[in-house]
């Protein structure tokens, strides 16, 4: 079957071939025409006869499907061709998106765990979950105390939540009772001799058992000796043991003496082999015991076994080989076994469709191979599905759909078009004329026809004068439909100002000159001119931080607060006025205030006057939020608030994302001018900061990435807009 799939384009050439052969003579008018499938194009469609050559074409007529949006997926009209298939997509409509219902709670929330609330499309099947918050709201579960006793510890009571768990009194452990014995009434378990003796009693308030030690009522007088015996090379020995006839208490412990064994004299008369036995005699130097013609068992064969290879579906194997590996005796010899073959099963079937064929996938159950056989395709099972009546301007539609996919065909039923009727209006003064169209069975409605108004017919009847403010006019009566306009308007005459009246300042009062209209009633104001202030002689410090004097211009005595000079927390100020001090003292600085110097540092000044002090610091900066315009993060110094943007070194992209791979990548573009960065994008992917920026800064950034290198922890100063400062 392959091997025809690919000698067959080969035969379709030499058929068209003698087909070409056999009616290169034939005239167009005399063809039995052989004609293409139709293609088309830009509304036009086209076919050629394949005897001839001759071409057949045609413009487009389209029948429509309206495909209406979804919540996921836009809408739009597919307009098709009837002959060659040319499709044209229009109305192109935005999807609808989802419109959720109230929701239903899927789990419910507790006082510590959160619950879920799913919420449902009522147009299609979409679903979300959206998280409902812990109410916070405990069950109070009371632990009631349990009372200790002599044989069980006791608890207090407590209280927690029977949902969580949560303790909010703790029972706290109450120790047991002591025992309360009856001595009074005792047993003796056992009498005392020259060992203690031992008595029972029981609680008085439970079943425990005590127990308490005799004393011993007389010593060890009666012994037993045992003597010392030597060890041999077969049998032990013991040191001397001696224990009590009354307790069988043992007073000396008498060790065992291990026998010693033969010291054994050999020789050897035959060697064992894997089979055979050896012989040996032997003789103890010590005893004198001996073992003539004593057997050496036979060492066993030594087993080497060579693996068996498992025969496959494609390849034969062996079973495996068993032999001795020091008399090379064989167990077992290899034999060869023959290939398996494939083991087909059906493993997957993929249904037909329509119009895609379905396929039966067999799989061998012992190794990788497979094969395939294809199942033709069905072919459309077309319905009437919908059909809409056409209407004055719109076109019909019979919608036919596939019963077993979504496959549809439309055919188009042609507009009824409208049933005219004509209605004439007539112009007037302000409107124009037409000739008003309408339809029968629709709303349409039209003009033809159109003729401007008329226009007004006018006659005066008033005239308006202009004034400063306000411009003149005509008023105009219409002699047709008597609308009043006005018309042949004038513009106001603007003021006329007489000289004006100059209003000198005084010590507290600015000066001015005052221009008044000379035809109504408006004035205006220019030339404003300060207040000269007083001028004081004679002043006197009157000791709160105010001075009084004389005015020489306004001659009044005025009383003002003392000012110049530059109060410190050492020393007062002296007015340049009166030459008194003034203000509060406070005896030494504190230099408590942070001042900003620069972007690096910052400085102790006085919290009570403008002392500088000499103590600067280097900020201590924090990092926060990431600024997409500066291309970096927001740094805070935590003890005196100055905020500056940075950019890490390894963000060439200005991400956000410090050393990553899509960092490396931006710093290989760079090296090699890909792309154009600015200066704040080279200075950070100088991972190296050797001020070039090259495959070695990339290929730091990216052993960082995954953890081979340590990654670059310094940060440079930008600008807001992301460029480096001057």
């Amino acid at each position: 079957m392959k091997r025809f799939l690919k000698i067959l384009p080969i035969l379709m050439v030499i058929v068209l071939f003698g087909v070409g052969f056999l009616f290169s003579g034939v005239q167009a008018s005399d063809c039995r025409h052989s004609w293409s499938e139709w293609s088309g194009r830009d509304g036009q469609h086209r076919r050629e006869c394949l005897l001839c050559g001759s071409v057949d074409t045609g413009k487009c007529e389209y029948y429509s499907i309206i495909l209406r949006p979804t919540c996921n997926e836009g809408g739009h009209t597919e307009k098709t061709c009837t002959l060659c298939g040319d499709k044209i997509f229009a109305d192109q409509t935005s999807a609808t998106g989802h419109t959720w219902d109230e929701g239903t709670l899927l789990l419910a929330p507790t006082c510590v765990d959160k619950g879920t609330l799913q919420y449902a499309c009522l147009a299609c099947e979409a679903t979300y979950e959206e998280a409902v918050d812990a109410t916070g709201e405990h069950t109070v579960v009371n632990d009631p105390a349990v009372e200790a006793t002599c044989s069980s510890t006791g608890l207090t009571e407590g209280a927690h939540c029977g949902v969580c768990g949560e303790v909010f009194i703790e029972q706290k452990m109450v120790t047991k009772k002591a025992h309360e014995w009856n001595l009074e009434n005792t047993t003796v378990v056992k009498e005392a001799t020259c060992l203690p003796g031992l008595e029972e009693t029981k609680c008085k308030n439970c079943e425990a058992v005590g127990q308490r030690s005799l004393p011993a009522v007389q010593e060890h007088t009666h012994y037993e000796q045992i003597a010392a015996t030597p060890a041999t090379c077969t049998t032990d020995g013991c040191t001397q043991h001696v224990i009590c006839f009354v307790c069988e208490t043992v007073l000396l412990q008498g060790e065992v003496l291990p026998a010693t064994g033969h010291d054994w004299m050999e020789n050897v008369h035959k060697q064992p082999t894997c089979t055979t036995d050896g012989l040996i005699d032997r003789y103890c130097k010590k005893c004198g015991a001996n073992d003539i013609g004593l057997a050496l068992p036979a060492t066993g064969h030594t087993v080497a076994t060579t693996p068996a290879k498992a025969a496959t579906c494609t390849q034969g194997g062996y079973t495996a080989a068993v032999t001795c590996s020091v008399c090379s005796f064989v167990f077992a010899e290899s034999v060869a076994t023959q290939a398996l073959g494939h083991d087909y099963e059906l493993a997957n079937v993929r249904e037909p469709a329509c119009t895609a064929a379905g396929r039966k996938t067999f799989e061998c159950s012992r190794c990788t191979a497979s094969y395939y056989e294809t199942i033709d395709e069905l072919g459309h099972d077309m319905y009437v599905f919908s059909t809409t009546d056409p209407t004055c301007t719109v076109r019909g539609l019979i919608l036919q759909k596939c019963a077993r996919c979504s496959h549809t065909v439309s055919q188009s039923i042609k507009a009824l078009g409208h049933n005219e009727q004509y209605n004439v209006i007539e112009p007037t003064c302000t409107e124009g004329g037409y000739t008003n169209v309408t339809c029968s069975r629709c709303d349409y409605s039209g003009k033809i026809n159109e003729t401007p108004a008329t226009g007004h017919s006018g006659e005066m009847y008033e005239t308006i004068a202009p004034t400063c403010t306000e411009g003149g006019y005509e008023k105009l009566r219409c002699t047709v439909c008597s609308f009043e306009y006005e018309a042949n308007a004038v513009p106001a005459n603007g003021h006329t100002y007489a000289p004006g009246l100059v209003v000198d300042p005084t010590c507290t009062e600015d000066g001015y000159t005052v221009f008044n209209c000379l035809y109504c009633s408006v004035n205006k104001t220019e030339n404003p001119v300060a207040a000269t202030g007083h001028s004081l002689y004679e002043s006197q410090s009157n000791g709160d931080g105010t001075h009084s004097g004389y005015c020489s211009k306004c001659r009044q005595t005025v009383t003002q607060n003392c000012a110049g000079g530059v109060l410190s927390c050492l020393q007062a100020a002296v007015c340049e006025q009166c030459g008194g001090n003034y203000g509060t003292v406070a005896g030494e600085h504190s230099f408590t205030k942070y001042t900003v110097v620069n972007d690096s540092y910052h400085r102790l000044d006085c919290a009570n006057c403008d002392a500088q002090g000499e103590t600067t610091e280097t900020h201590s900066f924090v990092r926060g939020a990431f600024v997409p315009s500066a291309r970096g993060f927001v740094y805070t110094c935590s003890i005196c608030s100055h905020q500056v943007w940075g950019r890490p070194i390894g963000d060439a992209d200005g991400n956000g994302i410090i050393g990553d791979a899509g960092d490396a990548r931006a710093a290989l573009r760079y090296s090699v001018g890909l792309d154009n960065p600015t200066d704040a994008d080279k200075a950070a992917a100088d991972a190296d900061r050797d001020g070039v920026v090259s495959a070695a800064d990339a290929r730091q950034i990216l052993r960082a990435s995954v953890g081979l290198e340590e990654a670059v922890r310094s940060v440079l100063f930008v600008n807001e807009d992301g460029s480096l400062p001057n």
